[in-house]
């Protein structure tokens, strides 16, 4: 297409659909076709993602490094975007991103860096340390924007000189506010899944990880039992924990309030018919789907870990409590339970203030980093 920028965007290893994929797949969706045209380098499970959007402006190709010494991945790559007339590179992950900044810096195309989440979040101690070096490093030398999505992020990554301030800038998520806006019809969704549609229904949508805190939720509803008998918990999602926790629910006599839904499509149909969305997290940066449960009209129950704090004003949006205290997190559900007049007014409140975290607004501002590195380039 003449006078068509050619994006390349390097989206990790996941082989699921989280927020991360979500976040690529609205910034593919919502850009001018007119100015650019996408291409991902992605696992299998984003490739089908973005095939099944049936964009004009995207081509997935499959790719994903084992590790990030990859050599193998490096050579690929680079011949990947010769072939393709990449003129720009967006990273996403920070393993496939050692692998892209470097072999962008050898074709001399400028990078942009999202980071979601840094990766030195994962580990502690020597390694922890280590990690922060390197995403330095990267960071000062081989790439040219760094966005954090989350403000708490980028503070901490310019404190510790991870992230130099020129070059770093916060764009939020932002999410397709359509969806959610959008009545559902409580009760045939709430039978599909055989729910009494009296039941008070939290709801938890995320990857079965130790990152998402769900084993402290459980604990939460295990301490919720003995007092309340008119709610459900549905965990939405799937992940390595799914065997794990569906164990603690069959062992700790749960079975009759939590239920597995699995990885959904419908999630906007499901959050419309669910009461409270719960977060339990003990690492977030700013998650998008807390964005798509306020949109829904949800009040939060969040731990106060990355920007949930900021989204989730407490005791107006929803209740924010401390992680890895299941008491806390019991506390606050049964509060939101009790009182279904809380639930409305924070419900309403949340919807309103998701309305300022658009995808538009966040494509807009990355879009604009885009044309002012291709300017300078040209």
């Amino acid at each position: 297409m003449p006078g068509c920028n050619v994006v390349g965007i390097v989206a990790g290893a996941s082989s699921a659909l989280g927020g991360v994929e979500r976040h690529i797949l609205s910034l593919i969706r919502g850009s001018d076709p007119r100015r650019f045209r996408f291409v991902v380098f992605c696992p299998h499970a984003l490739l089908a993602a973005v095939e099944d959007l049936g964009l004009g402006n995207a081509e997935a190709v499959e790719w994903a490094p084992r590790s990030a010494q990859s050599v193998c991945a490096v050579i690929r790559l680079r011949s990947l975007l010769r072939d393709r007339n990449v003129s720009l590179l967006h990273i996403h992950d920070p393993r496939s991103g050692v692998a892209g900044r470097l072999v962008a810096k050898a074709l001399r195309i400028p990078v942009v860096y999202t980071v979601h989440l840094p990766p030195y979040h994962y580990t502690t101690g020597v390694k922890r340390r280590m990690y922060r070096r390197i995403e330095g490093f990267l960071n000062w030398r081989f790439t040219d924007r760094i966005v954090y999505v989350s403000h708490q992020a980028h503070n901490e990554a310019i404190s510790l000189h991870v992230a130099p301030r020129s070059r770093s800038v916060v764009i939020e998520n932002g999410i397709d506010l359509g969806p959610y806006n959008r009545l559902v019809d409580r009760r045939a969704v709430r039978e599909a899944v055989s729910c009494p549609h009296d039941a008070t229904v939290l709801c938890f949508v995320g990857r079965f990880t130790e990152q998402k805190g769900i084993d402290l939720l459980l604990q939460a509803v295990k301490a919720l039992h003995d007092q309340r008998t008119d709610f459900k918990l549905w965990l939405v999602g799937d992940g390595p924990l799914r065997a794990q926790l569906e164990q603690y629910v069959l062992k700790g006599g749960l079975a009759s309030k939590v239920q597995f839904l699995g990885f959904r499509k419908d999630v906007p149909t499901l959050l419309g018919a669910s009461d409270v969305f719960v977060l339990p997290s003990r690492l977030e940066a700013m998650p998008v789907s807390l964005l798509e449960a306020m949109a829904s009209g949800l009040p939060c129950v969040v731990t106060s870990v990355g920007d949930n704090a900021k989204l989730v004003e407490d005791g107006i949006t929803g209740l924010v409590v401390p992680p890895e205290d299941a008491g806390a997190l019991a506390t606050a559900l049964g509060q939101v339970l009790a009182d279904p007049g809380l639930r409305c007014s924070m419900g309403e409140a949340a919807h309103r203030k998701a309305q300022q975290y658009t995808v538009e607004r966040m494509g807009a501002r990355t879009l604009a980093i885009y044309e002012e590195l291709l300017a300078e380039r040209s």
